[in-house]
C-alpha cells in the first residue's frame, strides 16, 4: 500500500513540474518572439522613414541622388536592402545587398 502511494505521489509531482515548466517554456518563447517582432518592426520602420523623404529625389534623379552623403547610410551596414517603386509598381532604385525576388502583389 505504501509502495502505490509513494508512486502516485511521483507521478503527481512529476505531471505538477512537467507543467510549470511548460508553462514557463511557452511563455518565456512568446516574450522573446514578440520582442524580437517588436526590433525587427522598429527597424523596417526607421528605414523607411529614412527612405521616404529621398523618394522625390530617386524619381527626378534616379540612383545617384540616393548615393550621396546621406544621414542614413549607415544603415546599410547590415544586410539591409531598400527598393524605391512608382504607383504603377515598376522599380525606379535599389540601394542595399539582399532583394526579394517575390513579385509585388498590389492592393487598392
Amino acid at each position: 500500500m505504501f509502495q502505490y502511494l509513494r508512486c502516485r505521489l511521483l507521478l503527481s509531482y512529476l505531471t505538477v513540474m512537467a507543467a510549470v515548466l511548460g508553462t514557463s517554456s511557452m511563455a518565456v518563447y512568446a516574450f522573446v518572439t514578440r520582442s524580437h517582432e517588436q526590433h525587427l518592426n522598429n527597424q523596417l520602420i526607421t528605414l523607411a522613414q529614412a527612405a521616404v523623404p529621398s523618394l522625390k529625389d530617386v524619381k527626378t534623379e534616379g540612383l545617384q541622388s540616393i548615393n550621396q552623403d546621406l544621414p542614413w547610410r549607415e544603415l546599410f551596414k547590415r544586410d539591409q536592402s531598400l527598393e524605391w517603386f512608382d504607383a504603377n509598381g515598376q522599380i525606379l532604385a535599389r540601394k542595399g545587398k539582399l532583394f526579394s525576388t517575390l513579385p509585388l502583389k498590389r492592393t487598392d
